[in-house]
């Protein structure tokens, strides 16, 4: 607490921190398909250990922000919002390559985030979504599929 004057610039900077486990942007360009590039880009092959962690951090996360609404309003600015911008900045610049067909990157920002996060944690939870692991991936990667052959993907 020395280093930030409220537990809210404290609890953004962890958020702003951790982003990155979140979604792996920016990145360099790549020579990669889309579909590849996105398993990347949300670490969809990230070993079990990592997302054990991940997962334990978004549960901090939730927990703090459920017991200060206050937090509520950083988690979405420095954690989901500023992601979202971050994938819509990358879409867009495929899309200006003419790696894709988007005419809303951020809609389509919206509509990735809201397939993969929704497929890491359905809110039956994972134990009761997916049988194992295996299948938890293999419905990532259909849905960055689908994705990937909807905006006419190189």
């Amino acid at each position: 607490y020395k280093l930030f004057q409220s537990k809210e610039e404290l609890f953004a900077a962890v958020v702003g921190a951790h982003r990155r486990l979140m979604l792996d942007l920016p990145r360099p360009a790549e020579d990669l398909s889309i579909a590849e590039s996105l398993e990347r880009i949300f670490m969809i092959d990230m070993d079990e250990d990592k997302d054990a962690d991940r997962a334990g951090f978004l549960q901090l996360v939730f927990r703090e922000a459920g017991q200060f609404p206050e937090l509520v309003d950083i988690l979405q600015r420095e954690g989901m919002l500023a992601s979202r911008q971050d994938l819509t900045d990358w879409l867009s610049d495929r899309r200006a390559e003419g790696k894709l067909s988007i005419d809303d990157p951020d809609s389509g920002a919206r509509m990735l985030m809201d397939m993969i996060f929704g497929g890491m944690g359905p809110p039956e939870g994972r134990a009761q979504a997916w049988p194992d692991r295996a299948a938890l991936l293999a419905h990532l990667r259909r849905c960055i599929a689908i994705f990937a052959a909807g905006v006419g993907a190189a």
